[in-house]
């Protein structure tokens, strides 16, 4: 039962981060996220509750608020891993930005890029540039729980769920609405359950670095 619930939450992020449609919109103000949310933190004994964008009326003002706030492409924070992390830790790269951050498609997005294969799981033609993009990864580690692999749970959870205090720090610094930074703190207490929960906090992040471009 919990791994199920765990699976839900996953789930429930990646839902939250996606740009919104119709289904989306009346699933948030039916309340389906949050009592997903609060059965899992109550097992917890969190009070947690998701945000329910009460002021939202419809699906075209939710549109406008993720497009502003947290499109990949356009919004104020871009919640895509590599962003967030240096483009390789692969020294033999004598390039100006390989230790930089901010840049697409990084040494994390390319073993993203591996592991969706390995999993035959394609990326929409859209976000080829993005395969790290959060709600792939969200969605990613609903399946290793949803096909009981602990390990590799443990792993994902190392090498490519670290980076969200840094999102939240971002979308802390500019401001963003208070609904989608209410989503990412939430994801951010859920991740370091989850991590405790796998015993990471003393794990090296960055070991699996060694790829072939």
């Amino acid at each position: 039962m919990e791994n199920e619930l765990r699976e839900k939450m996953y789930l429930v992020f990646a839902s939250l981060f996606r740009e919104p449609d119709q289904e989306i919109f009346e699933d948030i103000k039916s309340g389906l996220h949050n009592k997903i949310t609060q059965n899992y933190f109550g097992q917890k004994s969190f009070d947690i509750h998701m945000p329910a964008f009460e002021s939202t009326n419809n699906l075209k003002e939710m549109l406008k608020l993720w497009r502003n706030n947290i499109c990949p492409e356009e919004g104020k924070i871009r919640p895509i891993e590599s962003i967030y992390k240096v483009w390789t830790l692969d020294d033999s790269y004598d390039l100006p930005f390989a230790k930089d951050k901010g840049y697409l498609m990084s040494d994390w997005a390319l073993h993203i890029k591996h592991l969706f294969n390995e999993f035959e799981l394609e990326i929409p033609e859209d976000y080829q540039a993005m395969p790290d993009y959060i709600c792939f990864e969200l969605e990613f580690m609903s399946l290793l729980i949803a096909e009981d692999l602990k390990e590799e749970q443990k792993l994902f959870l190392l090498h490519h769920l670290d980076w969200i205090p840094d999102l939240r720090e971002e979308a802390e610094e500019k401001e963003i609405v208070a609904e989608y930074f209410s989503i990412i703190k939430i994801l951010e207490i859920f991740l370091k359950l989850e991590w405790q929960e796998f015993d990471l906090n003393n794990e090296e992040t960055d070991k699996f670095q060694k790829f072939e471009r």
